[in-house]
């Protein structure tokens, strides 16, 4: 499992505490460009561990950058996640499907967290997105 705390750069994408297309974990806190042309910048703004009944629990608020053409790589989430567009369009595709879902700003995602999926930005204009993350923690 990968954890990055504060702002990354990255060619890849790192989703509810797992990060796929990297090649190296980077000092927490830092900043990190693995790629020339970055596509993706994550910033975490709130990471809280929080005891509810079922257990405890990683609870993140972060905000993902996404520049035109932009992708993740296929990835699934480990807990559930939602997602507010701030600016933009994003689209999400579920891997092996034909079909997707646009959302532009003032929309509400729910991820398919449990499901492998992309998410891009197929627009000429960046996007904004706020990332809702709970995890729970073994």
């Amino acid at each position: 499992m990968f954890r990055l705390i504060g702002t990354a750069t990255l060619s890849g994408v790192i989703a509810g505490g797992i990060l796929l297309a990297a090649s190296s974990m980077p000092a927490v806190g830092a900043s990190t460009a693995l790629a020339p042309s970055s596509q993706i910048v994550r910033s975490t703004m709130l990471e809280e561990l929080v005891d509810l009944p079922g257990g405890t629990y990683n609870m993140v608020i972060a905000e993902l950058t996404v520049d035109p053409g932009g992708e993740t790589p296929v990835h699934i989430h480990p807990g559930p996640s939602a997602g507010f567009v701030a600016e933009g369009r994003l689209t999400f595709s579920l891997a092996g499907q034909s079909s997707t879902s646009s959302y532009s700003a003032g929309s509400a995602i729910q991820h398919p967290w449990d499901k492998p999926h992309v998410m891009s930005n197929r627009s000429d204009t960046q996007a904004r997105m706020y990332s809702f993350e709970i995890t729970p923690v073994n």
